[in-house]
């Protein structure tokens, strides 16, 4: 099968899951494409068993996308691009703290909580999982995904600040758990920690990230200025995301930090600007529409991966209790990050439990998974993690749009945040 047979074939699921999803099910778009994938696999493997079904084909058609690459060093530039473009500048300086806290110190928390309780139970298990192995998973699967989630969090009519705090930490968390996950194969890899990775890692890597999305957005909005044709213009910003994605990769900085700055310097400065009213509108339209088909594609890519992932027993039973570690792990890094900002942050408790039963994890997760070495414990990683990320999207996401109703009313009779917003309400008014 050629590529863009592949290719075709792949949409054509993509389409069907989704007309079957809008016509009976009415679900949220990427958790039903990523259900139905997985209810999909299971059935050609059943079927593929019985001598029903050519499983071979499948697993061929299934292992031309090489996902962690696919994922990694492709479609992660496009969608981080396209949630930085339409992110609220405003609210996101008004949130910055909580969110720069719960996307560093909350995922570091999260990993190492993931790291330790399953470490523990491998021993229970003798499954001879090494430490730093467990800490990795913790790694992988502590960035939360921001599509599912804002899709739930949007047709709930939750209020923008809940939004803009739960979608705004999920963007920058990837770049985190990316570093966090780099550190720690280096230290599995080398048996040492080495300072030069970390102080790339920590400081150079990041701040070149943000400086060079930074400037390659301002590039691009100065080129934007001086035409006025919507096509150049759209053209303009997609070779700006794939560009600074893959400039980030060249120079070895974070290229998931670059692609979300530069979307941001285009969403907040070139649309406001630089671009007509004209061009706005088609600017909008396309890029929600290329994040719509990206993101059904991605995860109904997830769910068809079940072919080609062995899962034994000791990889499921490490997967539940990952998952569950995972929401602990999270628990303590919302709850312990965000406690100090209680009182002058404008954080209800509404929001914090929204911020941890919405930690949907997604694509990076599994890429980061099956990026590593082969290997047996690298194995049990991919298929703890998957079964992760589909608890996560079957459970959490199906289950987000009934808890976040009683949520918002939670933070509406929240004291601490009716002060806080009334203060902002009040600082809003006197700027404008």
């Amino acid at each position: 099968m050629s590529p863009f047979q592949s290719i075709g074939l792949l949409l054509g699921v993509c389409a069907v899951t989704a007309y079957i999803n809008q016509r009976f099910l009415k679900w949220a778009p990427v958790l039903a494409m990523n259900i139905m994938s997985l209810m999909l696999a299971a059935g050609l493997i059943a079927l593929g068993h019985a001598g029903w079904a050519p499983l071979a084909e499948a697993e061929r058609f299934i292992a031309t996308f090489d996902f962690a690459d696919l994922v990694l060093h492709g479609l992660l530039g496009l969608l981080l691009f396209a949630g930085g473009l339409f992110i609220d500048v405003e609210h996101l300086r008004k949130w910055a703290k909580p969110i720069a806290a719960l996307a560093t110190i909350g995922v570091v928390i999260s990993a190492f909580v993931v790291g330790i309780v399953v470490w523990g139970v491998g021993l229970l298990m003798n499954a001879e999982l090494n430490f730093w192995y467990c800490v990795l998973l913790g790694t992988i699967i502590s960035p939360t995904d921001p599509i599912a989630a804002l899709a739930i969090v949007r047709s709930s009519g939750a209020p923008k600040q809940m939004e803009i705090k739960l979608v705004g930490e999920s963007l920058f968390n990837d770049a985190t758990g990316v570093m966090m996950f780099l550190i720690v194969l280096g230290i599995i890899t080398t048996g040492e920690v080495s300072p030069s990775l970390l102080a790339h890692e920590l400081f150079v890597s990041p701040i070149g990230g943000a400086a060079l999305g930074l400037v390659m957005g301002l590039l691009a909005t100065r080129a934007i200025s001086q035409v006025n044709h919507h096509p150049t213009e759209i053209m303009i910003t997609l070779a700006l995301a794939t560009l600074a994605y893959g400039t980030a990769e060249w120079l070895h900085v974070s290229a998931p930090i670059a692609a979300v700055a530069a979307g941001i310097v285009i969403g907040h400065r070139a649309r406001k600007h630089a671009m007509s009213e004209e061009t706005r509108k088609h600017l909008d339209v396309f890029w929600e529409g290329l994040d719509e088909v990206i993101n059904a594609a991605l995860f109904v890519l997830i769910g068809l991966e079940l072919v080609l992932i062995d899962l034994g027993w000791q990889a499921l039973v490490l997967g539940v209790i990952g998952w569950v570690a995972v929401l602990a792990g999270r628990w303590l890094g919302v709850f312990g990050v965000l406690a100090p900002m209680r009182h002058h942050g404008g954080l209800g408790a509404g929001t914090t439990r929204v911020m941890v039963w919405g930690g949907l994890r997604g694509g990076i997760s599994l890429a980061l998974a099956l990026s590593l070495p082969v290997g047996p414990q690298a194995s049990m990683l991919v298929a703890a993690t998957f079964v992760v990320v589909a608890l996560s999207s079957i459970v959490q996401g199906m289950t987000l749009k009934r808890v976040i109703p009683k949520q918002i009313e939670a933070d509406n009779l929240d004291p601490d945040k009716k002060a806080v917003d009334n203060e902002v309400s009040e600082v809003d008014r006197i700027v404008q």
